[in-house]
């Protein structure tokens, strides 16, 4: 999720200086790296593409979530290991994919700090600061198989000077879980995998199929928390630049426990719990994926639980 914790900026944005005497009529200064907007500097030249640099750790990654998935597929050992392998990989790739979704729309929107943090090489080291981190998501989606929001992209709003970029901004994470949750859910609502009775737990035929399922369910939870209007999720980060600068500083401090919060009650509340989660299997049958199917891929993620 992109840090939007700073206030918004006043009016003219952070850093604005009048125009220098004698600058050419329409003159537009733009940013310059490692220094706030100046309205009397040249336009610094930029690429015209965004500098993406994979890191070989994200080619890594990949590389261990298809081989997992293929000996998923064929069954090969105890398919509840390599279901367990598919989605924790297939999760911390989305993750990336969330975190550099931020990064690269911020960059378009003339935010060059990104690339000299490594945001645009897809390295989840790069994402993780000391709140949430890549570690603990992972272990509350084995606890509760609830998505909650992983690393963070520091965006330094003082170059965006634009409310709607700062939006969409904000937005670029949950639409990018959106993305995958799609992308997770066409081999299944279209047919191309197919799967026999649900209920048979030793058909290692449908482990791939359910892996994929859950996967896509883990998607469709990070889509809706992140989209949440609460400080510190994206959702909120979507209106801030548009709601009045001291009810940002007044709001902001709850993001620290926000998600936290949230987790609670998702786990302490049966009736939030089972509306939420309700509500998650709706939307995977809207992408035409059984929730049943899900269910049963979340049975065999938590391998060292026995199988009911």
């Amino acid at each position: 999720m992109a840090d939007d914790t700073r206030p918004q900026p006043p009016d003219g944005g952070w850093g604005y200086s009048p125009p220098v005497p004698g600058a050419p009529p329409g003159h537009t200064p733009g940013p310059i790296p490692g220094q706030p907007p100046d309205w009397g500097a040249p336009p610094p030249t930029r690429p015209r593409r965004l500098p993406v640099r994979p890191s070989p750790v994200f080619g890594g990654l990949v590389a261990a979530f298809v081989a997992s998935g293929v000996l998923c597929a064929k069954g090969v050992g105890d398919p509840r290991v390599w279901v367990f392998a598919f989605v924790v990989l297939g999760w911390v790739i989305s993750l990336c994919l969330h975190e550099f979704a931020h990064a690269a729309v911020a960059w378009y929107a003339g935010d060059p700090t990104g690339e000299a943090r490594g945001y645009l090489t897809l390295n989840p080291a790069r994402y993780i600061n000391s709140t949430t981190s890549i570690v603990l998501p992972i272990l509350i989606v084995m606890i509760g198989g609830i998505a909650l929001p992983g690393g963070a992209v520091m965006v330094d709003r003082r170059y965006v000077r634009s409310r709607h970029m700062r939006s969409w901004i904000a937005a670029a994470g949950p639409l990018t879980n959106l993305t995958c949750a799609v992308l997770c859910a066409l081999p299944l609502a279209t047919g191309i995998l197919h799967f026999g009775d649900i209920f048979d737990v030793n058909g290692a035929h449908n482990a791939f199929p359910a892996a994929l399922a859950f996967l896509t369910l883990l998607e469709i939870i990070a889509t809706i928390l992140n989209a949440l209007p609460i400080p510190g999720f994206d959702g909120f980060g979507v209106i801030m630049p548009y709601l009045p600068n001291e009810t940002v500083r007044q709001l902001m401090p709850i993001s620290r426990f926000a998600w936290f919060g949230l987790f609670i009650l998702l786990f302490a509340s049966a009736t939030a719990n089972s509306a939420f989660f309700g509500f998650c299997d709706h939307a995977l049958s809207l992408l035409g994926v059984n929730h049943e199917l899900g269910d049963y891929g979340q049975a065999l993620f938590t391998f060292w639980r026995k199988l009911q």
